[in-house]
């Protein structure tokens, strides 16, 4: 390594104070995003549209009912 151009970088890192999980993010907080296909996308799009819904509440209501009838 070359020593002038790392000379910002610490040896060793103290952790003594460290809180162990602070930036921890359980998966069940994420939101996992859904990619389709275009022109079911469009679809689902223009269904939502043509029912006064906003296309998230849509398909998260087809979604649930699809879960249901499982």
């Amino acid at each position: 390594m070359n020593k002038e151009k790392n000379k910002d970088i610490e040896l060793e890192h103290d952790f003594s104070n460290g809180i162990q999980g602070k930036f921890f993010r359980s998966i069940s907080e994420h939101k996992i995003p859904f990619y389709l296909d275009s022109s079911i996308q469009e679809s689902l799009l223009n269904k939502a549209k043509s029912l006064n819904i906003d296309a998230e509440v849509y398909m998260n209501t087809l979604v649930k009912k699809l879960l249901k009838s499982g």
